[in-house]
């Protein structure tokens, strides 16, 4: 049997490493891969606040804000994560620096000189166990094999442990991480759990005997700062738009998932599948951006995920602990997909109670917001932004230009990464090496020519209209969702206004776009994904018969008056008496008075009150006797009768959010330096709802 040493130097465990060195410089920085257990790690590790002296550092700006813990988000986000039960848990290494520190003074000090009184721990039985050992410090090495110097094979693994009292370990990446595993560490009650995890770490020591060297020797502080800016100022967090279309957790990113297709395809087939989804090739899956007016798409993931949230009418949790927000979301999930989620809601309540576990959404649970929402909103969504009359000639001018193939979407990829490129890296050799490719291949070469005249015939036929703009498609998607709460009983009130006649389906008529072979294919898809019938009043029934209906009034508009679908559309009236005035008519909306697009959510809020108004005066219009609902100002008189229909007493909401002082007509008196009154403000809502309705041949 082997003896123990008992010895009362205060130290660490023996720590198993591999050895290796960064030299690809003028440096060479040597670090030890190891692993410690949570509570060796929470012991024995500190967190950058924590340096001895951190208070008397002259900290840059950008030093400050890494060094800083983040407390809400180790609280609301990595704590919550590890103590979840119900997912696997895993994190990258924390890089941490064993830095010399001198028990007496109580101080950093410079190096692991040879001069001062350090009293190094010893290896348990290191003449049976190790080929050598050596000492740095107050730090202890062991190696498996024998070596001359750091360069050698035999240096590369072994066993190490320091002298707690005269080391100092401080993390320099993972602080978060690490301040997770030291809460959790003085709130559990068992060693036996947290010795039971293991977490990788890696171990920087800037001593010449393990190979450390440097053009001139700063201090270990200097060191630290340089190191600890950099590992900080790369590491990149993962973008929203990848959570989106990776996170299986998240009732929105499933939602997502859900409207768009998990795979790229030359095709359009998904948009006829049941449920449909959008292709990939529509969609700007691989940029962390909104904007869509250049390219080839007709909305991105970001947007995409903007859109899942105003249709669940929730947005996305945060902070899985806070359980008033999750029950929240439950309920608004209930009620916005009719799917019960009970066990969800009762689960919430009880961890509440014991205000320790995060909550998480079980497997079927996330299966069926899945599903309902499929069943629900990938039909009118992708309705609305594929059957809508420009993004259906986009789609048209798609096959035209072969744009749809997988080259071309491959080639706009790598394109867009190459011009973010700024220093003729990677990203634009790889650009380069596929241009090459196509052009040089047997069958069917593309040359780069003709991948750019296809992009810029698209981006020509975008240009500067309002579908391709974010704030328009915001309004449009806001602008459906209000006419979607019109429900098949609001319809059948109009009824009332005819003598006994009972319309049983909306005739509405199909405006054609364009002449072409391909949008005769496009009205081919648009068939397969027909209006369920009538006498169906499900939930998802009524927001596909809806989204028919509103694409269908919006498109009777754009054929009528094209201008509108550009920011400085105008008509001219006489209702405000005199020579006719030429109205702007997206100002105080998504026109700003001094002239270009408001890009703002409020702007688009605005604007959806107009697009809601062209579905509903269309919807009034077809379901009355023919004749009783002729006439602008009997209907604008309607619409302020308490006992209207429902959907003359929505239309009269959406005149009031349009004429309130900070509406649009607030915006637009004030653009012309005018007083804000109440009638000035109608007159503005007026003029705008009934050039819809002439423009419309009501």
């Amino acid at each position: 049997m082997n003896k123990r040493i008992v010895h009362d130097v205060p130290a660490t465990a023996h720590f198993d490493f591999l050895y290796g060195a960064f030299q690809l410089s003028k440096w060479r920085v040597p670090y030890l891969t190891t692993t410690m257990s949570l509570k060796e790690a929470a012991d024995s590790l500190n967190l950058t606040a924590e340096l001895p002296g951190a208070e008397t550092i002259q900290w840059q700006l950008d030093e400050l804000f890494q060094r800083d813990i983040d407390w809400p988000r180790v609280e609301g986000q990595v704590l919550p994560y590890l103590r979840n039960a119900d997912q696997p848990q895993f994190f990258n290494s924390i890089t941490v620096a064993l830095l010399p520190f001198d028990d007496t003074a109580g101080a950093l000090v410079e190096t692991f000189d040879h001069g001062r009184a350090w009293d190094p721990p010893p290896l348990h039985d290191a003449e049976q166990r190790y080929a050598k050992s050596t000492i740095v410090g107050p730090l202890s090495f062991g190696f498996w094999s024998d070596w001359r110097s750091p360069d050698d094979a035999g240096f590369r693994s072994g066993q190490l442990r320091w002298n707690t009292n005269q080391i100092f370990g401080v993390a320099i990446d993972g602080q978060h991480r690490l301040a997770a595993l030291k809460v959790l560490a003085r709130e559990s009650h068992s060693n036996t759990e947290l010795q039971a995890t293991r977490i990788p770490i890696i171990l920087l020591v800037f001593a010449e005997e393990l190979g450390f060297d440097a053009p001139s020797m700063n201090s270990q502080v200097e060191l630290l700062r340089m190191l600890f800016i950099d590992l900080n100022k790369h590491a990149q967090t993962v973008s929203r738009a990848r959570q989106i279309l990776l996170d299986d957790r998240d009732p929105h990113a499933v939602c997502v998932r859900e409207l768009v297709t998990n795979h790229l395809s030359d095709h359009l087939d998904d948009l006829t599948a049941i449920p449909p989804q959008l292709p990939l090739s529509l969609v700007d899956w691989h940029s962390e951006q909104a904007k869509f007016d250049r390219g080839p798409y007709l909305t991105t993931v970001l947007g995409l995920d903007w859109v899942v949230g105003q249709a669940l009418g929730t947005q996305p949790i945060r902070d899985y602990t806070n359980y008033p927000s999750i029950r929240n979301q439950i309920r608004q999930l209930r009620r916005s997909l009719e799917i019960s989620l009970e066990a969800a809601l009762e689960r919430v309540e009880l961890l509440q109670r014991a205000q320790l576990s995060p909550f998480s959404y079980y497997e079927d649970e996330l299966d069926e917001i899945a599903s309902a929402f499929a069943d629900i909103w990938s039909g009118p969504l992708c309705l609305l932004l594929t059957r809508l009359g420009p993004y259906a000639e986009l789609i048209g001018l798609r096959r035209a230009t072969n744009s749809l193939s997988l080259d071309f979407q491959h080639w706009f990829e790598l394109r867009e990464k190459a011009e973010a490129d700024k220093y003729e890296g990677e990203a634009k050799r790889s650009y380069r090496q596929l241009v090459g490719r196509l052009a040089r291949r047997q069958e069917n070469p593309i040359l780069e020519a003709t991948l750019n005249e296809s992009l810029s015939e698209l981006e020509d036929f975008k240009l500067r209209k309002l579908p391709y703009n974010v704030a328009f498609q915001r309004a449009l998607v806001d602008g459906f969702l209000e006419y979607a709460k019109i429900g098949t009983e609001h319809v059948d009130e109009l009824t009332i206004l005819a003598d006994d006649d009972y319309f049983d389906d909306v005739d509405f008529d199909e405006p054609e776009w364009g002449d072409d072979e391909d949008d005769d294919e496009i009205d081919e898809e648009a068939d397969d994904v027909a209006e369920p019938a009538v006498e169906d009043h499900s939930l998802a029934s009524r927001t596909m018969a809806r989204a028919g209906e509103f694409v269908s009034a919006l498109d009777k508009l754009f054929i009528n008056w094209p201008e509108v679908l550009h920011l400085e559309a105008a008509f001219e009236t006489d209702y405000f008496g005199g020579d006719e005035d030429y109205v702007p008519f997206w100002l105080g909306t998504l026109l700003r008075p001094e002239g270009g697009v408001d890009f703002t959510q409020g702007a688009s809020r605005r604007a959806k009150d107009l697009l809601f108004a062209v579905a509903a005066l269309w919807l009034y219009d077809d379901r009355t006797e023919p004749g009783a609902g002729s006439d602008f100002d009997a209907f604008w008189q309607m619409c302020f009768d308490a006992n209207a229909p429902s959907v003359c007493r929505r239309i009269r909401r959406a005149i009031d959010r349009f004429s309130k002082d900070t509406g649009a007509s607030g915006r637009i008196l004030n653009a012309r330096e005018e007083d804000y009154t109440e009638s000035a403000a109608l007159d503005e809502a007026y003029v705008r709802l009934r050039q819809i309705w002439e423009v419309l041949e009501l």
